[in-house]
């Protein structure tokens, strides 16, 4: 068979490129006291559950309280810790006074949604759709369009400022411009995507709630 994998070098030349390409950018593993405890009482077993490990999550959304994660590099291959001592815990205050924000929820709302979809959603059909939307809004399309307020200013005023911080690091009013057109890019790029975050970010401005993002993909 053409490419196939012939010997145990290649073997361990293929996951160690697995392992170093899927642990770029990766959240610790995190996971829920209350449920662990909860499924250790019910099943006898804890297990990690795949919402905790989104973008963006940092409170548990059934028990409302901030969720612990775990730094060890094999993590998932275990189960959540049985005792806490091991692991730290995400301060409760504020994940739950952003979780509360409309934005934040339609973002995780979102984040849970797409993944349970029928059909994927093409790169071509999302700036599609975010592009009409934004000209409705008259938001700017491309860095010339001074005169018009850009996707990222939306995102500064509307999300909390400690919550936007854990997914882009300092971010602030006066973004990078790297960072900056990555976010305003996912409007008119049809052939290379932004990062999944930053379309998760704008299409909660772009349009008043996560099922309308979601019909708007899918119709």
């Amino acid at each position: 068979m053409s490419g196939a994998i012939q010997s145990d070098r290649d073997i361990d030349y293929a996951l160690n490129r697995i392992t170093y390409f899927s642990n770029q950018h990766a959240r610790p593993a995190y996971f829920c006291a209350a449920c662990a405890s909860e499924d250790f009482q019910q099943l006898g077993v804890t297990y990690w559950r795949r919402s905790h490990q989104l973008p963006g999550m940092y409170s548990c959304l059934t028990h409302q309280e901030g969720l612990h994660y775990v730094l060890t590099k094999n993590a998932f291959l275990q189960a959540p810790p049985a005792t806490l001592e091991d692991c730290y815990a995400v301060e409760t205050n504020w994940t739950i006074e952003g979780s509360t924000n409309e934005y934040v929820q339609s973002f995780l709302h979102l984040s849970l949604s797409l993944p349970n979809a029928k059909y994927p959603v093409s790169l071509a059909k999302v700036r599609a759709v975010t592009s009409q939307r934004a000209e409705d809004l008259d938001i700017a399309l491309f860095p010339e369009q001074a005169d018009r307020h850009s996707l990222t200013d939306g995102i500064l005023d509307r999300y909390p400022i400690e919550w936007l911080e854990l997914l882009f690091p300092n971010i602030s009013d006066k973004l990078p411009r790297g960072v900056r057109e990555r976010i305003n890019g996912m409007l008119r790029c049809s052939t290379s995507s932004s990062s999944i975050v930053a379309y998760l970010l704008g299409l909660c401005i772009l349009y008043d709630n996560a099922d309308d993002v979601i019909q708007a993909l899918h119709q």
